[in-house]
């Protein structure tokens, strides 16, 4: 076998394997020139971007710097404005001090500053005016006032209101009498002070200027014409102007004069709040009304059925369990009527007056609950009405059990739920007995007006007292208890799901709300009175300066 040999006399399988590898090689050496190449562009464009932040930098040095210098000569040109005594050390200004500049800052502001004149007779740089203005200022001062508010208003609390005798006095009383003048004194002194410092009324800041010291004012009037006024007359009811004088407390106490504040700022941002505070609770109120309307009047009676004394219960057409004073027409016993019509003055008056009176008595042991849910239980009541401890087993049964028809359970007797409205749909007389539909009976609201049932407040019959109810509910005020009786009335679930929803959102979800907008108020309180506070401090490191 031969192999081909090109005409030049070169083997082309050999030069072509040769081509090739010398073109790789190359192809490698450009790639690594090309990487080399790129590698010191990035380093180069690296350092120079390291340059150009150094001399950010720099800049922003030196700006910081010319910032510094010219916020330090701005200060300095002006406390050389304000004068060379700024400058000068501690002593210094303490001796170069302007005396107006001094009663400036110890009151306020120029915007707060005294009037020019108290009551056209102190000018404001008077020695005795300025003396008055730190007096009025002095922290002590303050506190012996407040002492005072407070140690009178104690003596007026326990001050004996009950009439006794003029020899025996009681000794609060005595006390009462004995610094109640001494009390006026110092309140006048005060408001007398006050109205030397500031000036009285025409002038901005001056004393009657706050509507606090308005108070203080009419309380130290009061004082002083119960004092110069005759005791007894017309003229008497000037003492009771004394009861002011706990008020004073506001005017005394910056925290409580914001605490007021914060009640008045915020009764604009309450408003939308009690609209629907009050959307909330007729909303709740008509629900209640159709869940719980009538129930609570469900409740065990100690007879089957409601007693129905008239004059004409021997007479055929006489509806219901009829009885009069004497008995009925199968009984001629008058224990029925002494035992439950009697006691009653309501059921004595109607029946002598010849009406219809009805009567469903309930069984006291069991008074304390509503009944649907709970289930009545059998009990021996029936033996504690009147006139029946006294007769024997076969006396009571043919005088009493057998004419109501109540029926025994071993020991006990048989109680049954009954309601007192004829619009129960399934307690109602008329329930009870077909001849009594229509008919609600004459002493309805009775069985609820007692303590057990907060004294008939506690009811869903109409859309007002159940708002009363659900606002009650809304308070936290023993809604669990208004729950439970709901619960034993109609049904666990329904009580449970209504007062749940009602509590979360009427309770928790409003009162929050309140809550947040109430310290919001208090807040912009607080940041508007930071100023004035701001300027009481300075007021008094001047005041301590200028001693």
């Amino acid at each position: 076998m031969q192999r081909y040999v090109s005409p030049d006399g070169h083997n082309p399988g050999i030069f072509s394997g040769g081509t090739e590898s010398a073109m790789e090689t190359e192809l490698a050496a450009r790639m690594r020139r090309q990487t080399i190449k790129d590698l010191h562009t990035d380093v180069q464009d690296s350092m120079e971007l390291k340059r150009q932040i150094l001399q950010l930098q720099e800049l922003r040095d030196n700006l910081w710097t010319s910032i510094e210098h010219s916020m330090a000569a701005l200060a300095y040109e002006g406390l050389v404005s304000l004068g060379a005594d700024q400058l000068e050390d501690e002593p210094s200004r303490k001796k170069t001090k302007e005396p107006t500049a001094t009663i400036e800052a110890v009151v306020g502001l120029s915007d707060d500053a005294p009037s020019e004149w108290s009551c056209y007779i102190f000018r404001r740089e008077s020695l005795f005016r300025r003396s008055v203005i730190r007096f009025t200022n002095w922290r002590v001062f303050d506190w012996f006032i407040i002492l005072s508010i407070l140690t009178n208003s104690i003596i007026l609390v326990i001050q004996d209101y009950y009439p006794y005798e003029p020899e025996n006095i009681p000794w609060p009383n005595k006390l009462q009498d004995l610094t109640d003048q001494v009390f006026i004194v110092i309140f006048t002194f005060e408001c007398v002070a006050k109205i030397v410092a500031r000036g009285f009324i025409l002038d901005h800041g001056t004393y009657l200027r706050d509507g606090w010291n308005w108070i203080d004012f009419t309380v130290v009037i009061a004082g002083i014409l119960s004092m110069v006024v005759p005791q007894g007359g017309e003229m008497s009811v000037i003492r009771t102007v004394r009861v002011l004088r706990p008020l004073r407390t506001f005017s005394a106490m910056p925290g409580l004069r914001n605490l007021f504040n914060t009640i008045l700022k915020s009764l604009p941002g309450l408003r939308d709040v009690v609209l629907m505070a009050s959307f909330l609770m007729v909303t709740f109120g008509i629900l209640g009304l159709h869940l719980f309307g009538g129930v609570t009047h469900r409740q065990c009676r100690l007879t089957p059925q409601p007693i129905h004394f008239t004059q004409s219960a021997r007479t055929a057409g006489c509806k219901g369990l009829c009885f009069d004073a004497a008995g009925n027409a199968t009984s001629d016993s008058a224990l029925v009527f002494e035992a439950f019509c009697q006691p009653n003055a309501k059921c004595n008056a109607t029946y002598a007056a010849g009406g219809d009176y009805y009567v469903w008595p309930t069984d006291p042991s069991q008074s304390d609950r509503f009944c649907h849910e709970y289930r009545c239980q059998s009990g021996g009541s029936i033996l504690d009405v009147a006139g029946a401890s006294e007769l024997t087993e076969s006396e009571l049964s043919a005088k009493l059990l057998a004419p109501l028809g109540i029926v025994s359970a071993g020991e006990a007797y048989v109680t049954t739920c009954g309601s007192s409205l004829a619009s129960d749909l399934m307690y109602a007389p008329g329930i009870a007995n077909p001849s009594l539909k229509g008919v609600t009976l004459n002493n309805y609201m009775d069985s609820i007006s007692n303590e057990d049932f907060a004294w008939g407040f506690t009811h869903y019959d109409n859309l007002g007292w159940s708002i009363l109810v659900v606002f009650q509910c809304i308070t936290l005020e023993g809604w669990t208890d208004v729950m439970y009786l709901m619960q034993d009335a109609s049904s666990s679930f329904l009580g449970f799901a209504y007062f749940l929803s009602l509590v979360t959102i009427g309770s928790f979800f409003l009162l929050n709300i309140v809550l947040a907008i109430v310290w919001d108020a208090f807040m912009d309180v607080k940041e508007s009175e930071a100023p004035e506070a701001v300027e009481e401090a300075e007021a008094e490191e001047v005041e301590a300066a200028g001693e």
